[in-house]
């Protein structure tokens, strides 16, 4: 039912993963540095997740996850955790330069940004707490 902290951290090789039915916790960092990663399946039994778990995932450019996922969601660009409103992690194969982070949101989590080479200026809302 889990994925502890860094369990698939430097597999180099790796390019997709589609996490199992069962999975509820993913822990911090669990695909750090997975360099060739670039497509995550997430399930809908997901619910809780450690700090950016695809820090460092320069070519992860796609998250799928069902829209009605009870507490994640992706607009192609991030991953977020609708209940807590905080973002958990930037896709970090995006191209863009510059990143409004959509109002509502009320945190940045740990590492969210982390392996984003392309961006040079990232906007926070009013409603950013943390």
């Amino acid at each position: 039912t889990s994925v502890g902290d860094r369990a698939f951290s430097e597999c180099r090789s790796l390019t997709a993963f589609e996490l199992p039915q069962h999975l509820t916790f993913l822990g911090n960092a669990a695909f750090d540095g997975c360099t060739c990663l670039e497509q995550v399946s997430i399930p809908n039994t997901l619910s809780i997740t450690g700090a950016n778990p695809f820090s460092g995932c320069r070519r992860l450019n796609s998250i799928q996850i069902a829209s009605d996922h009870p507490s994640l969601e992706t607009d192609g660009r991030i991953l977020a955790d609708r209940q807590k409103k905080s973002l958990i992690c930037y896709l970090a194969d995006q191209a863009e330069t510059v990143y409004e982070v959509p109002q509502g949101i009320l945190s940045i989590g740990s590492g969210a940004f982390s392996g984003c080479s392309h961006l040079k200026q990232i906007t926070l809302p009013d409603s950013v707490e943390q």
